[in-house]
């Protein structure tokens, strides 16, 4: 697994997300992110879960809406 701590990554949708931790959980990599706005100059004070699922050799990331698994990875690195 490499560590994507401090890496931009860019969803489907074009939003891009500074990773600030990257968390294992039950077997699953999540991290914890803020939102980039104007070309990466401002972030949101806002944390985004999102989780990391590979399929067919390709890597996505999509945001986590389970609001027990955000509960549990926020208070594990707080």
């Amino acid at each position: 697994m490499e560590n994507k701590t401090n890496q931009v990554l860019e969803l489907a949708n074009n939003k891009k997300y500074v990773v600030l931790r990257q968390v294992v959980y039950k077997g699953e990599t999540y991290y914890v992110t803020s939102e980039l706005y104007n070309d990466g100059d401002d972030f949101d004070k806002n944390l985004t879960l999102l989780k990391e699922t590979v399929e067919g050799g390709k890597t996505y990331v999509n945001i986590v809406r389970d609001p027990e698994i955000v509960k549990v990875i926020m208070n594990h690195i707080a």
